[in-house]
């Protein structure tokens, strides 16, 4: 009769601890997925800010003060322009020996000499690929800032509605060296700078890439 008794106590002991086991493990697996969701809120969360600077800081590039410089040296006569640099990839994508002493009809040269030496600087090898570097970052256009062409003959403006403001490319500066791309509904042009022992930066030549001419 005893065991009888206990059979089921036994029964009902075994049944309670599996019970209290089963609860156990489902508030651990809970804590655990509390646990999980909340980091993972945490990574979208650090995922979201993270994008969110990244894009801010694309859509806010700005020239540097050496480019600022150029610009005001370089634009002294009064010239309109969209406030935002062109990211077009393809203006520089020619310039080679072969292309040049074809191109370089524009410069003024006073012997052969000088026009080889233009070529020679533009296709050294490390000015190359550091263009092509500066070329390939421009994925987003630079802004151009009032504040910082007052000494140019620069007047910015913010509408280009139908896409024939001109448009200059962020200058491309190695050592003492430039480029700069401009293009308008008429004419898309290369221009090389240089800096004299002075510091000021100089008009060396323009190369032409495109032209309409209009009578």
């Amino acid at each position: 009769m005893i065991s009888m008794i206990l059979y089921p106590i036994q029964v009902i002991e075994t049944e309670l601890k599996a019970s209290l086991k089963m609860k156990a493990m489902e508030t651990g697996k809970q804590k655990v997925k509390n646990v999980y969701n909340r980091n993972t809120h945490t990574v979208i969360y650090l995922l979201i800010i993270f994008l969110f600077v990244g894009w801010q800081s694309k859509n806010e590039r700005k020239l540097n003060e050496e480019q600022y410089k150029l610009l005001n040296d370089f634009f002294t006569s009064e010239i309109n322009l969209f406030h935002q640099t062109s990211t077009n990839k393809n203006w520089a994508s020619n310039i080679n020996q072969n292309w040049l002493n074809e191109e370089l009809y524009f410069c003024i040269f006073e012997d052969e000499n000088d026009k080889q030496k233009i070529i020679k600087e533009l296709t050294k090898k490390d000015f190359r690929e550091n263009l092509r570097f500066h070329i390939n970052n421009q994925t987003v256009p630079s802004l151009i800032e009032k504040k910082f062409i007052e000494n140019s003959g620069i007047k910015l403006y913010k509408k280009n509605n139908k896409g024939i403001m001109p448009k200059i490319s962020a200058p491309f500066i190695f050592d003492n060296k430039a480029l700069i791309y401009y293009e308008d509904s008429l004419e898309e042009s290369i221009f090389y700078l240089k800096k004299n022992e002075s510091g000021k930066w100089e008009w060396i030549c323009k190369i032409t890439l495109f032209v309409i001419f209009v009578d």
